[in-house]
């Protein structure tokens, strides 16, 4: 069992739903949670034993399970990663609250989601060219969507 931390939660199997779509040009991929914001890093921040690297080693936890979880369910479905090609990259992530939507940076969040689907499910996330509408909603529960297509 893969267990992993977030701001509030802690979950096992964080990954709900993995699928290509019927175009076979594009994955829809749904998680629990909310991706952390990436934080700055550097020696002192990652590795200090006085606590100062916890925000830092918590980012690195949880995208290490996403990652873990990506690649082992593309593999049981026979899933292969996109090629070195124009991509577009389009996220909802669901809050419980205004309070909690507002907590962190959207372009940090969208950092995290790059730095995930990193020699997953894309080659390098320098070929993703376009966000289309990238939205932080209010609803029932925490949970992330994002679609991945060619262009």
């Amino acid at each position: 069992m893969i267990v992993y931390m977030m701001e509030h939660t802690i979950t096992s199997n964080p990954l709900r739903d993995l699928e290509v779509l019927p175009d076979k040009r594009a994955v829809r991929v749904c998680f629990d949670g909310i991706p952390p914001a990436q934080p700055r890093q550097n020696r002192k921040t990652r590795f200090n034993e006085d606590g100062s690297g916890n925000r830092a080693m918590r980012y690195l936890d949880w995208r290490a399970t996403l990652r873990d979880e990506l690649f082992y369910t593309m593999y049981q479905k026979g899933i292969e990663k996109f090629p070195a090609v124009r991509l577009q990259l389009k996220i909802e992530m669901w809050f419980l609250t205004e309070a909690e939507r507002r907590k962190c940076d959207l372009k940090n969040q969208l950092a995290t989601i790059e730095d995930c689907l990193n020699d997953i499910l894309i080659v390098d996330d320098k070929w993703i060219d376009r966000f289309e509408d990238t939205e932080r909603l209010i609803g029932p529960h925490r949970q992330t969507v994002f679609e991945i297509r060619e262009l």
